[in-house]
């Protein structure tokens, strides 16, 4: 329980997204957002060499491959088990 109503938190949510959305469609070389400590989502434009896609493999003429990634730091990752193993039945 958030204390905040389930309209409220959607409508947050689908603002966040549209301003990552917004951010990782530039075409800048690299963006990374820290969406809270603990969380990082970062973008980058890569060669089709460079990218480990087999989808690019099939394509032809393309300058570049957006790559898409997300990583939890350890420390969250402990803290969210920490809390899961406290809140077990």
């Amino acid at each position: 329980m958030t204390g905040f109503s389930n309209n409220d938190i959607i409508k947050i949510l689908s603002s966040l997204g549209d301003v990552v959305k917004d951010k990782f469609s530039d075409q800048n070389k690299f963006v990374e957002i820290k969406l809270f400590p603990g969380l990082k989502v970062s973008s980058k434009y890569l060669s089709p060499e460079q990218s480990k896609s087999n989808l690019t493999s099939n394509i032809t003429n393309v300058d570049y491959v957006l790559n898409l990634s997300s990583t939890f730091t350890d420390d969250f990752r402990k803290k969210v088990r920490e809390l899961h193993n406290e809140h077990k039945l």
